[in-house]
């Protein structure tokens, strides 16, 4: 399955200009200019949407050794790209699907393809579980189930692969008959549906028709007949079709027949009758939606050929995953990332790339593990482990397993090798690594989650995730928003609303983001110490740190002719002794907020000041609006915006070079479009807080307090719990005992039965006092076990309410959790 850049034309249509005197072989198909691992083989899509465009990045990866790339537009000076093949096309993307067409065509053996609302992952990788022993198996990397991310897995698979096992998700209708183009399963699986992207479809049975489009040409269906909306649609679709259609469920005309599951403390087994034989398998969990995945997978394996037996020694040892990269901070000011994910040369390189991402000041250092899914033989798979970790810049490798043991003479990386996991955490030292971001990438059965624990800085139960993933949707989303040409600020102040500032500042700025700001100095400093290089606006400035604001290369806001004279006094005492430099501002106006700004009266005075003071440019003019979320107040919105451009335009006629102008926040980016001149300032909704229902459900939410239920017990009739015996209960009840208190930000005033939280399904009321590190809710009929997860807000819950509950608004919650709760930021 080769492909040559000079027989591109006869697999897309296009028209190529060559400057190339030799020909050589595709290896790499990349869009995303910050992904690029190796320059040889490798072709750039320059691919449009709607926040970006790809064909801007051709001069770097030129520079960087890119010689190929597909683009709708060439160059003006593309002739001056020596020994470099543009591909010229009407669709970008268009054009590499209709590559990857042409290279499924090529393979000849089954591929199994997923889709879904939820459980698409799992049961993608407990397919790959339970066959991976017998067959050479090729999978979408992560949750790559998109447009693109599906064209890119169809193009890793290999002529000796036996089965590909692939997701596909959508969004909307039109994109399903585009996947199942490049993927053509042999078996498909529909897990469920649900309200995911609903807002995009008039129904959910428009929803469910346009996903079944994936088994247009599949042999096998598999699904589960107890969802009747599901069982309907594909009745009428497909039961005349000629596939097989594998039902399963408790129904009794479902060809996969559960007969009873029966659930033990860590254990369920599922009885079934499949073909009038009765069988079972355990798998190692409770939850409901483990047991219905497992299930897929199972009917997945069956289907193409696995034997009931095999399979049946091997579901009990099916292993949770962690689909997602995390980073949290650990001892000694380090930075750790662990993926135990799975262990392949693919999501190796995915996580080299996240933490390239991350600071440029640590030294970097790869803790890996044998890898123990590849099929490449041992000294290929080890030169190239070096060879990636040499390419993307690690400075010292901790290799652990007998493979590394075995191959370590063809490490030309520093390293250190260990027999394994136990090894490594008995003969190492903490004190070995400092100021340094790690990486610990490991197969399941090395346990490296011992690792991770041991390099932690906190354990406290009480978790705030923060989805890197949904913090970039709702980032492309709002730019999708933006008329042509304005720029973006961030708003990063308060830690990014306590989610954590560098870790923030890092995916934005990974994501073209124009400007930062930040409330203090001392953010802003934080930020430079850990290689965040935008611009970054400085919001409240004081005398104090004028020299700090200098040095760092920070703009600060000058909102009074008080604070303009301060920052021009103490930036020529910092001159007295250090080199003198430009200093960038950002002159805010008062238009009705009344809190800080220039008024008109001072903008003479404003304007003599700086133009006495050359060395001091104005970079930006901006102003607050007051109620922009608001319809009551747009009459006063209007108002505020029409004195922003009188005063700003008579600002900037003074001055001979360009000034950037904003006032729109969040809300007035999609609710006063005409307002947002050069740039607008995005804040709450990167978090997934939209104005309004409608606009929410487009966005996705960034932030999710979790904790676990530490206790669970029974208390009689008249029994008080907590303090001052606020709660009396009034019949026997079952409370639980949660770790978090009002001293990790959950307010005290949603004690006592005002509150709520997320335990398996249901909402179960705190009750009684909310103390200081923990609290008590009731979970009188809500089937819940110690140790299972417990939500206090997220996706399942959110933090809207309990904004609601407590008269606030979502940034008083976001910013009020504890510094002392770990914050783990990942990427799905």
């Amino acid at each position: 399955m080769d492909f040559l850049i000079n027989d591109i034309s006869n697999y897309i249509k296009s028209e190529v200009f060559n400057n190339r005197k030799d020909d050589f072989l595709i290896k790499n198909l990349v869009f995303d200019s910050r992904k690029l691992n190796e320059v040889e083989g490798t072709v750039f899509f320059a691919i449009k949407t709607l926040s970006n465009n790809g064909e801007k990045y051709i001069p770097e990866l030129y520079l960087r050794g890119v010689r190929a790339f597909v683009v709708e537009n060439l160059p003006t000076d593309f002739s001056n790209y020596e020994e470099t093949c543009f591909v010229l096309v009407e669709n970008t993307i268009q054009a590499l699907q209709s590559l990857v067409k042409v290279k499924r065509d090529m393979f000849n053996n089954p591929i199994i393809a997923i889709t879904g609302s939820n459980g698409k992952t799992i049961v993608k990788d407990w397919i790959v579980q339970l066959i991976d022993n017998d067959k050479k198996v090729c999978k979408s990397p992560r949750s790559y189930n998109s447009q693109i991310g599906v064209a890119l897995s169809i193009w890793n698979l290999e002529e000796d692969d036996e089965i590909g096992v692939i997701e596909a998700g959508i969004s909307q209708k039109g994109e399903m008959i585009k996947l199942e183009e490049m993927i053509n399963p042999t078996v498909g699986i529909i897990t469920n549906i649900g309200d995911a992207h609903q807002v995009y479809f008039n129904s959910i049975t428009e929803k469910i028709l346009e996903k079944i489009l994936l088994f247009k040409n599949s042999d096998t269906i598999v699904y589960c007949i107890d969802n009747k909306e599901i069982d309907k649609e594909i009745q009428n679709t497909y039961k005349d079709s000629g596939k097989e259609l594998i039902s399963w469920g408790f129904d009794r005309s479902a060809c996969f027949k559960i007969e009873n599951i029966e659930t033990k403390k860590n254990q369920t087994d599922i009885y079934y009758n499949y073909k009038n034989i009765k069988s079972s398998f355990s798998i190692p969990f409770i939850d409901k939606a483990s047991i219905e995945n497992s299930i897929n997978a199972f009917i997945a394996c069956l289907a193409i050929g696995i034997d009931n037996e095999t399979l049946r020694n091997r579901t009990s040892s099916l292993q949770s995953l962690e689909m997602r990269l995390q980073m949290k901070e650990g001892v000694n000011h380090t930075l750790i990332i662990n993926d135990s994910y799975s262990s392949d040369l693919m999501s190796l390189e995915l996580a080299l790339i996240f933490l390239n991402q991350q600071n440029n000041e640590l030294s970097k250092t790869a803790i890996l593990s044998d890898i123990t899914q590849s099929y490449i033989n041992q000294k290929e798979l080890y030169i190239a482990i070096n060879k990636l970790l040499i390419e993307k810049n690690i400075d010292k490798l901790i290799g652990i397993g007998d493979g590394f043991i075995k191959n370590q003479y063809l490490l030309t990386i520093d390293n250190t090798i260990y027999a394994s996991t136990q090894d490594f955490l008995k003969n190492s030292s903490l004190n070995d690594f400092k100021e340094e971001i790690i990486l610990i990438k490991g197969a399941r059965s090395f346990e490296f989650e011992k690792i991770s624990r041991y390099f932690e800085k906190k354990t406290h139960e009480t978790v705030l995730d923060i989805n890197l993933s949904a913090l970039a949707h709702n980032v492309n989303y709002f730019k999708t928003k933006l008329n042509e040409g304005v720029k973006l600020m961030a708003m990063v102040k308060a830690h990014s609303y306590g989610s954590g500032g560098f870790e923030i500042a890092s995916t934005l700025a990974n994501h073209n983001i124009d400007y930062l700001a930040v409330a203090f100095a001392d953010e802003g400093s934080e930020l430079r110490i850990n290689g965040i290089n935008l611009p970054i606006m400085v919001m409240s400035p004081e005398k104090e740190s004028i020299a700090k604001i200098i040095h760092y290369d920070l703009e600060p806001e000058i909102y009074s002719i008080s604070i303009l004279k301060e920052m021009i006094s103490a930036k020529r005492d910092y001159e007295t002794i250090n080199r003198k430099k430009e200093l960038n501002i950002h002159i805010k106006l008062d238009t009705g907020m009344h809190r800080l700004g220039m008024e008109e009266g001072d903008l003479e005075e404003l304007v003599d000041i700086l133009k006495a003071n050359q060395n001091i440019k104005i970079k930006s003019i901006f102003s607050h609006l007051a109620g922009s979320d608001n319809p009551e107040f747009d009459d006063f919105t209007r108002e505020q915006i029409n004195r922003f451009e009188k005063l700003s335009t008579r600002l900037i006629r003074e001055f001979n070079y360009p000034i950037i102008r904003h006032i729109a926040n969040s809300a007035a980016i999609i609710r006063f479009p005409e307002a947002q001149y050069n740039m607008v300032r995005l804040g709450i909704g990167m978090y997934g807080i939209g104005i309004n229902e409608e606009d929410e459900k487009k966005l996705r939410y960034v932030h999710r307090l979790k904790t676990i239920l530490t206790l669970k017990r029974k208390i009689a009739k008249d029994e008080s719990v907590s303090y001052n015996r606020n709660f009396i209960a009034k019949q026997e009840r079952t409370i639980g005992v949660i770790p978090i208190g009002y001293a990790d930000g959950l307010n005290r005033k949603r004690g006592n039965g005002r509150g709520k939280v997320y335990i398996n399904g249901f909402l179960a009321p705190i009750i009684g006092s909310i103390c200081m590190d923990m609290c008590m809710i009731d979970i009188t009929n809500i089937d819940c076990r110690e140790g299972d997860e417990v939500v206090i807000f997220g996706e399942e819950f959110s933090v809207n309410n309990i904004a609601k509950e407590l008269e606030t608004i979502p940034y008083e919650v976001f910013t009020t959790v504890s510094s002392r709760v770990k914050r783990v930021f990942y990427q799905e």
